[in-house]
């Protein structure tokens, strides 16, 4: 899972990071890092709350917006495009996108990270 759910801007351009975790136990608390270095890529699903639209990012893209940034610790980041790829709701209020990531082991064989629910990007004004 995300080690945390993130606040930005609806302008922002940083990159936004997160740590996929493993919960190695069942308790479901995640506790380890996923090793990613061996992984064949990376897909980010992000559903817009305002509109309910799936957008989704690859680290095997032309000109990637998703990056492992540290495998062996399961770090990887998110660099949006300002309002292009996160927008607050179309009355100005904050806006919710949920996500999760796809990470593919082989070119077809994959799981989900976290597993069971979603993370939050909170897009403010």
């Amino acid at each position: 899972m995300p080690s945390t759910d993130i606040t930005v801007r609806v302008t922002s351009t940083a990159p936004i990071n997160m740590q996929l975790l493993n919960d190695i136990d069942g308790d479901g608390v995640a506790e380890t890092p996923i090793n990613l270095s061996g992984a064949n890529h990376l897909e980010l699903y992000l559903i817009n709350g305002d509109t309910g639209g799936t957008t989704i990012y690859k680290t095997t893209d032309s000109s990637p917006k998703v990056a492992i940034a540290a495998g062996t610790a399961g770090s990887v980041s998110f660099t949006p495009n300002g309002t292009a790829d996160l927008n607050i709701r179309s009355n100005g209020q904050l806006n919710i996108y949920s996500g999760y990531w796809w990470v593919y082991t082989t070119a077809n064989s994959k799981y989900a990270v976290p597993d069971g629910f979603e993370f939050a990007i909170k897009v403010k004004p």
